[in-house]
């Protein structure tokens, strides 16, 4: 079984926000993501899912190039 569940951690105690129906004794795998981690892999993602201009040509304004004052 794989279900993913998000919790907080208090006193070196992961409390889980949602109650899960699993038998006391049971041995469960927990890999911890930090929010902030979480919050950059999901714009690297998003960034991934746009794709790449790979040597196509570009049409850019000269005002993109120079910042202007």
């Amino acid at each position: 079984m794989a279900e993913k569940l998000r919790g907080v951690v208090r006193e070196g105690t992961i409390e889980l926000d949602d109650s899960i129906n699993l038998p006391d004794g049971t041995r469960v795998e927990v890999t911890i993501i930090e929010e902030s981690y979480r919050d950059a892999w999901k714009r690297q993602r998003d960034l991934m899912r746009r794709g790449f201009p790979m040597g196509q040509r570009q049409s850019i304004q000269r005002e993109e190039l120079h910042e202007r004052r």
